[in-house]
Parts: C-alpha cells; structure tokens; sequence
C-alpha cells in the first residue's frame, strides 16, 4: 500500500473512531442524567469525590493495560466528569 493510501485509509478509520466516541460521550450524557435523578430522589450530593477517585484510578489502570499514556486518560476522564457535574446540577 502506498503512503497516501495508507493515510487515507488511516483517517477514515480515526473518522469512524471519532463518531463511536462521540456517540459514547452521549451515552455518558444520558446515565449521567439518570443518576442526577435518583440522586434527587435520594437527597444526594452531586459531587461524590470516593467515586470520582475510584473510576480515575480504574481509568489509569486501564490505560496502562492499553498502552496509553494514562495522564492523557486521566485528563479526558476529568473533563469528561466535571460535564456529568454540570449536566447533574
């Protein structure tokens, strides 16, 4: 396969990728809604530090196992979870 080709096929993949994370990141949104609602039901906070700690770790812990660099994972998880934050309050 010649170098052109191989990026072309290259971006058309990391396109494809691009729509899967995108489509996940609205799942997220979704439960994310969910458990604001039971929160309220419950009298609970928003902001549960035990929990963000535990799935940053198990973030890292994965990345690790894949081969990504897990300060990068960490980065998108927290973003990722101060917008469940926000979409929370």
């Amino acid at each position: 396969m010649d170098p052109q080709e191989a990026i072309m096929r290259n971006r058309k993949k990391l396109d494809m990728l691009t729509v899967g994370l995108v489509r996940l990141m609205a799942a997220r949104d979704r439960a994310a809604i969910r458990i604001e609602r039971a929160k309220r039901r419950l009298g609970s906070r928003v902001l549960d530090r035990n929990r963000e700690k535990a799935v940053l770790d198990r973030a890292q812990a994965l990345a690790s196992r894949c081969g990504v660099d897990g300060k990068v994972v960490v980065r998108i998880m927290r973003i990722l979870m101060r917008h469940s934050r926000r979409i929370q309050q």
